[in-house]
C-alpha cells in the first residue's frame, strides 16, 4: 500500500504525501444472533498506530490507510450468569486494525487550511488474543468491517474524526452447539491524527 501511494506521487506534482500518528477511542457494539440464552455486553477502549495520507492537493480527495492497535473489552454472559473464564473475557479484547479510507475534503477558503471531510472505506480486524480456548466459543481470528464518517483537516497537520464501523463477517466460528450463531463487531470510533508532509 505504501508504494502504491508512492507511487502516484511521483505521477502527480500537485498531490501529497503525507505521515502521521493517530489515536483516539472505540466503542464497541457487538451484535449476537442465533445463539439462544447468550448476549454479549457492549464495551469501550483506545486505539491507535501510524497513518499514511495522499492528498490531491488541487482537489478534495485523498485516500489513506492506516495500522492500528484497537482495544476494547465485550463480555460474554449466558444463562444469566457472566463467564468466569478469562479467556472468554478477552472477548473483542485486542485487535489491529487495518483500515483503508477514501475521503472527500470541502477546503474553505484559498488557503486551505480547513476542510470539513466524508470519508469512507473497507477495514480488516485481526484479533490478538489466544482465541479457541473458551469452553463454549471459538472466536474467528480475522474478521471484515466498512467505515463510515465525518472529520475536519485542520492548518495542515490536524485530522479529527468519528465514523461508525459495521461489521461484515461472522466472529463467531463455534459457539455452544449453535451452529447458525452470528456475531459481528460493529460500533463507534473517534479519533485525532498528527500529520506531516514528506
Amino acid at each position: 500500500m505504501a508504494a502504491a501511494i508512492v507511487a502516484m506521487c511521483m505521477m502527480s506534482a500537485q498531490a501529497y504525501l503525507r505521515y502521521g500518528f493517530t489515536f483516539g477511542g472505540s466503542f464497541a457494539t457487538p451484535q449476537l444472533s442465533d445463539a439462544p440464552g447468550w448476549t454479549i455486553t457492549h464495551g469501550s477502549g483506545f486505539r491507535g498506530g501510524l497513518m499514511l495520507e495522499y492528498q490531491w492537493e488541487e482537489k478534495g480527495w485523498a485516500v489513506s490507510g492506516a495500522v492500528l492497535y484497537n482495544r476494547y473489552n465485550a463480555k460474554l454472559k449466558g444463562a444469566g450468569t457472566e463467564l468466569q473464564q478469562p479467556v472468554c473475557h478477552a472477548i473483542g479484547r485486542d485487535f489491529l486494525d487495518i483500515p483503508l479510507h477514501a475521503a472527500y475534503k470541502f477546503w474553505i477558503g484559498q488557503t486551505r487550511l480547513w476542510g470539513p471531510m466524508v470519508y469512507t472505506g473497507p477495514a480488516l480486524t485481526v484479533g490478538l488474543n489466544s482465541a479457541g480456548h473458551c469452553p463454549v466459543f471459538t472466536q474467528r481470528r480475522a474478521q471484515a468491517g466498512w467505515d463510515v464518517g465525518v472529520g475536519i483537516d485542520a492548518v495542515n497537520f490536524l485530522q479529527i474524526k468519528a465514523g461508525y464501523r459495521f461489521g461484515l463477517t461472522n466472529a463467531a466460528g463455534d459457539f455452544a452447539g449453535h451452529p447458525d450463531a452470528s456475531m459481528r463487531f460493529s460500533g463507534w470510533h473517534v479519533s485525532a491524527s498528527l500529520l506531516f508532509q514528506f
